[in-house]
This record gives C-alpha cells, sequence and structure tokens, in this order.
C-alpha cells in the first residue's frame, strides 16, 4: 500500500472529512501516534491502515486490503 493508496482507501471507507479527521486525531495504540504522524514517521501505510481499522472496528477481511481489490478491478 502506499501512502496515496492509504489516503483514497481513507477517504472511501470513512469520507472525506470524518477520515481526515480520524487520520489526523486519534492515537492508534499500537503506534503510540496519529496515522498522519505515523506516514511522516515512515511507518508503512498497511501497517497503518490495519491499525486504524482495528481501533476503529471495521473489519480487517473486508476493508484491510483496498489496493488488491483495485488490482482485480482493473484487472
Amino acid at each position: 500500500m502506499t501512502r496515496s493508496q492509504f489516503l483514497s482507501a481513507l477517504e472511501s471507507v470513512y469520507g472525506p472529512s470524518f477520515g481526515h479527521t480520524l487520520a489526523a486525531d486519534l492515537v492508534l495504540p499500537g503506534l503510540g501516534v496519529t496515522a498522519f504522524v505515523a506516514l511522516d514517521e515512515g511507518i508503512p501505510p498497511q501497517e497503518i491502515w490495519l491499525e486504524l481499522l482495528r481501533e476503529t472496528d471495521k473489519s480487517v477481511e473486508v476493508y484491510g486490503f483496498p489496493q488488491r481489490a483495485a488490482k482485480r478491478v482493473q484487472g
């Protein structure tokens, strides 16, 4: 997952406004920082994404790997 894929998934799953609010304000316990800070610190976007899903009770099985679903659609 790239940074741009992370941002796209964030907006797709949570909506543009709420997604960016979550990424800016919610400290992810497994990382000790917010999603945006974690990105800036170089933590892999996929790791951040999975932690965000877990913390917000979203299904990792459904939402965990959006880049794979996009590749299947592009075919």
